[in-house]
């Protein structure tokens, strides 16, 4: 391929209605019975994919119960609400949002929607929206206890004071279990967030992934930077057991990242650090008259011999490159029923494969099996499918990261087996509408432009989602006043030195006071 094409980041499929592929800031709309695309965004007027391009990939997408809307949010902050039913695809409201959105969901009844920020708050919002005045400047009410009110007049159901990763619903819709990037899984009243039912503690790390299974609605799976699943009594706040993954995902971790490092981009080469001094010396030279060659690199009246003495104590403090880490970050969890056993599957961002796994009813965990594709999963949704004698998972990969000689495709699939793994199906074991959709998927791509292909960050988690946990992150580690005591004045400012000499100034007086008081005529 000469140009690059979109991944599809998110598939959402229900036999009974269209199935929608995602793939960048673009929807497509697939007819379930023949495979052939109903609706494509690409379709839309030049304005209307001026307005979709220009808002960025969309990062999550959510179908209401109907099957009728579809709900999107992306970098842009903007909730878009799409009409989908009977094939069709509109815009039907955009409305604007205080902060980068997280998460998106409808309510059972597809009349309202959560969405979560990376603020750490939930907003609900109505699926149509009510008509709001404009007013200029308004005046902002100084005892709301909502610290960025929602621009579209969204209500506050809760808020973190961490980034809120993922959130959830409980069947009956009295709870909203909610989990954030400081290892915190809460459980409150829905809507009364402010309600809080219990806490779900035992996390180490973040939790990036909450999963609740339909055949027993007590349960609740979470996953994020620990090296195990947990499973929980949500409602209690219970720790039942731990699913053991680390030791089966980290052979199939690609993607690497390096870790953030204070100070500096990522993109940064060493030899482009300036210290603060020498870049404001070269802004001063720059604006000496044009003549001036050596006013060009230095001021004159700066001496050569200590600007290559800062060069050289530059140079030595230079910090090394860091190396790329293996970042394990649980991307999503779905479970299904199938026989006498029940399923987990799991995926992690940059991972190769998806994995599966027998539930832990007795709570020892069982074997974990791993299907890999070669290619980084973006994401894969469980369907049972009449005709086939197990279900089968769509998954779709990054093909953006495969070999020359690995075959280009989109979306794979896979089945359960009996032995508790996943294999590849067999191409007579799939009904037909199903052989249809998945050779529409994997021919019709939409092309992107090398800008716009990487605004995409497929795998911006692995830096989002880990804490900075190095000495240097500590508040408390102070390593410039360990220097100023361990060497006297020579790190201090002038600030700070003339307080020193007044404190010296303050106590020597008060040392003469006490040594005239010694004077007495008992003591002489």
């Amino acid at each position: 391929m000469d140009s690059p094409v979109y991944p599809y980041s998110q598939l959402i499929y229900s036999s009974s209605s269209a199935f929608i592929a995602v793939s960048g800031p673009h929807i497509q709309i697939i007819d379930p019975s023949t495979g052939k695309v109903l609706s494509s965004s690409t379709n839309f007027a030049p304005d209307e994919q001026k307005t979709l391009l220009s808002s960025g990939p969309i990062r999550c997408a959510a179908l209401n119960s109907g099957k009728i809307h579809l709900a999107t949010v992306g970098d842009d902050k903007t909730l878009r609400v799409w009409n989908v039913g009977n094939g069709d695809l509109k815009v039907a409201s955009e409305r604007e949002l205080p902060k980068k959105p997280t998460c998106v969901a409808f309510t059972a009844n597809g009349q309202t929607i959560l969405v979560s920020d990376k603020f750490g708050d939930i907003f609900s919002y109505p699926l149509d929206p009510p008509f709001v005045s404009k007013v200029e400047n308004p005046k902002r009410d100084r005892t709301s206890l909502i610290s960025h009110p929602s621009a579209s007049n969204g209500t506050l159901i809760l808020g973190h004071t961490s980034l809120l990763t993922t959130f959830l619903l409980s069947s009956d819709e009295k709870y909203i279990i909610t989990a954030d990037r400081d290892e915190h899984i809460r459980v409150s009243w829905h809507p009364q967030g402010y309600c809080i039912e219990t806490f779900c503690l035992g996390s180490t790390k973040f939790v990036s992934a909450l999963h609740v299974p339909k055949y027993d609605p007590s349960v609740l799976i979470s996953g994020g930077g620990d090296a195990e699943l947990k499973v929980w009594d949500w409602l209690s706040g219970q720790w039942k057991c731990d699913i053991p993954i680390w030791n089966s995902v980290k052979d199939y971790i690609m993607v690497k990242t390096k870790p953030y490092q204070k100070g500096r981009k990522p993109d940064d080469d060493d030899d482009k650090r300036q210290s603060p001094e020498l870049n404001k010396r070269r802004k001063k030279s720059g604006r000496s008259r044009a003549g001036d060659k050596e006013a060009e690199v230095v001021d004159m009246d700066v001496d050569a011999s200590q600007v290559n003495g800062e060069a050289q104590i530059l140079e030595e403090e230079a910090p090394t490159v860091a190396e790329e880490a293996t970042v394990l970050v649980v991307q999503k969890i779905d479970s299904i029923a199938w026989g006498d056993k029940t399923y987990v599957l799991f995926g992690i961002v940059g991972g190769t494969a998806v994995f599966v796994t027998q539930f832990p009813t007795d709570g020892l965990a069982h074997e974990i099996h791993a299907y890999n594709v070669d290619k980084p999963v973006l994401d894969f949704i469980l369907a049972s499918e009449e005709g086939t004698a197990a279900p089968i998972v769509w998954i779709s990969v990054d093909s953006a990261c495969s070999g020359s000689d690995t075959p280009i495709t989109f979306v794979s699939l896979a089945q359960i087996t009996m032995g508790g793994g996943l294999s590849a199906v067999p191409e007579d074991a799939l009904p037909v509408p199903q052989k249809q959709i998945l050779s529409t998927l994997n021919s019709s791509l939409i092309s992107a432009s090398m800008k716009e292909f990487d605004r995409l960050d497929l795998y911006g988690a692995l830096k989002s989602m880990p804490k900075n946990t190095g000495v240097e992150y500590n508040p408390m580690h102070r390593p410039d006043l360990d220097e100023a005591s361990a060497s006297g004045n020579q790190a201090r400012g002038k600030k700070e030195l003339g307080k020193l000499k007044s404190k010296r100034a303050v106590m020597e007086k008060q040392r003469q006071g006490e040594g005239e008081d010694l004077k007495t005529p008992e003591n002489l």
